[in-house]
């Protein structure tokens, strides 16, 4: 559990007016230095894009 706790400490401060100060490409590399196996695999399936198609919202 302490692998997350470094994680998150290594990641740059978020401003709403500058632009992020890590790539996605770089925080994976870190990410995946300090996450479990099937914690790093879940995170690798996340996306922030909907899936195309008609998918039913609800």
């Amino acid at each position: 559990m302490g692998g997350y706790y470094y994680l998150m400490a290594q990641l740059p401060a978020l401003s709403e007016n500058a632009p992020p100060g890590i790539s996605r490409q770089e925080f994976l590399r870190l990410a995946e230095r300090f996450l479990s196996p099937p914690d790093w695999s879940l995170l690798r399936s996340l996306s922030l894009v909907p899936p195309a198609g008609e998918a039913r919202t609800g």
